[in-house]
């Protein structure tokens, strides 16, 4: 399942377009090396690249959402923290010689990306594009 950028997703704070457009390339570059039947040494680099550069950005987004005192600040956090759960439970998985790395995991990023950037975070874009 490809995910397709597009203005929709946009919240019009530059760093977290940016960094929502990686995102999105980065479960797309996963996906297709799934597709194309990649080794597991290559879909591994692949995953924790995924992991790694979801951290900075949750990071990033939440230092800002603090720091300008966004009031579902809690709420948003929250759902970063279960994100990441969810996927170290998939990491062990796959660590441990399961096969997750497939239609279904992609399929789980895929709707929570969407669901989170098109919707949650759309929430805070009036908020702090108000704040400067």
């Amino acid at each position: 399942m490809y995910l397709d950028w597009s203005e929709k997703y946009k919240v019009d704070v530059p760093m977290f377009d940016e960094q929502h457009k990686v995102l999105f390339s980065l479960v797309n570059i996963l996906y297709i090396g799934m597709k194309e039947g990649k080794g597991k040494a290559v879909l591994e680099n692949l995953f924790k690249a995924l992991r790694w550069y979801t951290e900075v950005h949750f990071q990033d987004e939440e230092a800002e959402l603090s720091a300008k005192k966004y009031p579902d600040y809690e709420y948003h956090k929250n759902q970063h923290v279960d994100l990441i759960d969810k996927v170290n439970e998939f990491q062990k998985d796959f660590e441990g010689g399961k096969n997750i790395l497939n239609v279904e995991f992609i399929t789980f990023l895929v709707d929570w990306l969407q669901n989170h950037v098109g919707v949650e975070d759309k929430k805070y874009s009036e908020y702090l594009n108000s704040k400067g």
